[in-house]
């Protein structure tokens, strides 16, 4: 019973864990400079992430074949149930398009109330304040969005019917729902993982000031030119009137 249970468990980590992970699809990391914090970050979790499908496969397996053994199931079923959820998100992950752009490029729009340009995904004019954009973060994570939403469709009409036969197989042993059984482990740590990836990837998104200092010719280094906005918390430079991300007005202008 709790090998069975473990055993679906770490089905549902390994794939809500590779659909809840965007570290290799930031736009905005500077890679002008190799040995950068945001850099590191990137090549860590990357490193992290691979050592855990690693470990996460060789696990699953080894418990297909116990449970296999343990009941008399055929121990096919089970190799190809764990192969399933080990390889396919990971085959995903590769071959859904996703929208890339180049570091050196980013997206430049004009705000219509000051006409003045804007680089990259703002929710408010740096030069006179205006609302951009009510959910910068769906533009920004739509390919995201898109990989999940073709995860969960896979995942309703493909394997409804595979842990429909496990969850029945448990209510059966403890004359307990299936339906119940199916739900609490849907939802017992892989929801959760999936929220806080989401809350968190906002926070560590870290603003690329270089193309825009490229494009408007600026020799002067960063930190002269950047300050921490006092209402968010953002690194922003000190030529913006206002705040990109809470619209607060800098301190020369207050």
């Amino acid at each position: 019973m709790k090998k069975k249970i473990f055993f679906a468990i770490m089905n549902f980590f390994t794939v809500f864990s590779a659909f809840s992970q965007d570290w290799y699809d930031y736009d905005d990391y500077s890679y002008s400079d190799p040995f950068s914090k945001a850099m590191g970050l990137v090549i860590f979790a990357g490193i992290v992430f691979a050592i855990y499908f690693i470990i996460s496969f060789i696990t699953k397996l080894h418990l297909a074949k116990i449970l296999s053994k343990d009941k008399g199931y055929p121990s096919t079923k089970y190799m190809w149930l764990t192969a399933f959820f080990g390889i396919v998100p990971l085959l995903l992950l590769c071959f859904v398009p996703k929208e890339k752009k180049d570091n050196n490029q980013c997206s430049i729009t004009n705000c219509k109330n000051c006409g003045k340009p804007i680089y990259g995904l703002k929710k408010f004019c740096p030069f006179c304040g205006k609302t951009l954009m009510l959910f910068p973060f769906l533009y920004a994570y739509m390919s995201f969005l898109l990989r999940l939403f073709i995860f969960l469709v896979l995942f309703i009409f493909a394997m409804w019917y595979t842990m429909g036969k496990l969850t029945a197989f448990f209510a059966k042993q403890k004359n307990l729902d299936g339906k119940k059984w199916f739900w609490i482990g849907f939802f017992a740590g892989d929801i959760s993982l999936f929220a806080v990836n989401c809350i968190t990837s906002d926070s560590t998104n870290i603003e690329n000031n270089t193309t825009e200092n490229i494009i408007n010719n600026k020799t002067t280094s960063k930190k002269s030119k950047t300050y921490i906005c006092e209402s968010c918390g953002r690194t922003i430079s000190k030529e913006k009137k206002f705040c990109p991300y809470c619209g607060n007005p800098t301190e020369e202008n207050a």
